[in-house]
């Protein structure tokens, strides 16, 4: 079942801690800057002394280049995002290599925001479990004053399921998942591995979101609650 709340109904949300915000595209956006800024000045008395965790293992993901250049890319796509604009210091960390874990355990424990950036899905999913870093994440943001922001891939794990990043790469002639072309796809087929950070309860998500999204998700036989997000609009909660 395909959820289709506008951003008027988001707007009434009652919270007025909120802990999430996510968007589609991870690009410089004016819209979601604003909100950005508006949410964190809400949520935080004092912006002062803020920090900020950007996880960029996602991007590692894309594996077409060797790691010190996709990290150089990393730091090209944050600039490219204007993040500086939000006046708050911030580290980039990793969770796919081992050498990575020390820092990243430290840095998501000392920032009150977390920012998740798209690439392979998958590739974040499958480095999250293993390193358990998956589990840290859902304690800070469940149990302490920690705002939540990511988007396209990152966005995806805030789910029940990572079920949206398989609809996303349908074939255009078959409903199959293409699980055989996914990163580790054996630790995929196993249904505790296919589990989100469950962030957002008892519903999916899907940025990148079409009419023609909707329509494949209608034609599944197996019926799934999913928020579809189009590349324009963000989600609040």
């Amino acid at each position: 079942m395909v959820n289709n709340k506008t951003r008027k109904t988001q707007n009434k949300n009652k919270n007025k801690n909120p802990k999430l915000l996510l968007f589609s595209t991870c690009k410089k956006d004016n819209k979601f800057l604003y909100n950005a800024k508006k949410i964190i000045n809400k949520k935080f008395k004092n912006t002062n002394n803020l920090k900020m965790a950007i996880i960029i293992t996602a991007r590692y993901g894309f594996r077409n280049k060797t790691r010190s250049k996709l990290y150089d890319d990393c730091i090209k796509k944050v600039k490219s995002m204007n993040l500086h604009k939000l006046n708050i210091p911030y580290t980039l960390i990793d969770c796919s290599s081992k050498n990575n874990l020390k820092k990243f355990k430290e840095t998501i424990n000392n920032s009150q925001i977390i920012i998740a950036l798209g690439g392979d899905t998958f590739y974040l999913n499958y480095h999250l479990k293993k390193s358990k870093m998956d589990k840290l994440i859902i304690n800070k943001v469940n149990n302490t004053n920690t705002l939540y922001m990511a988007c396209s891939a990152g966005a995806i794990l805030t789910g029940e399921t990572v079920y949206p990043g398989s609809i996303l790469r349908f074939n255009q002639k078959s409903n199959k998942f293409h699980i055989n072309n996914s990163y580790k796809p054996k630790f995929l087929t196993k249904k505790k591995n296919q589990k989100g950070l469950k962030l957002l309860k008892n519903m999916d998500f899907m940025p990148h979101c079409t009419l023609n999204n909707k329509k494949k998700i209608l034609n599944l036989k197996e019926s799934k609650k999913i928020y579809c997000l189009p590349e324009n609009k963000i989600f609040i909660k």
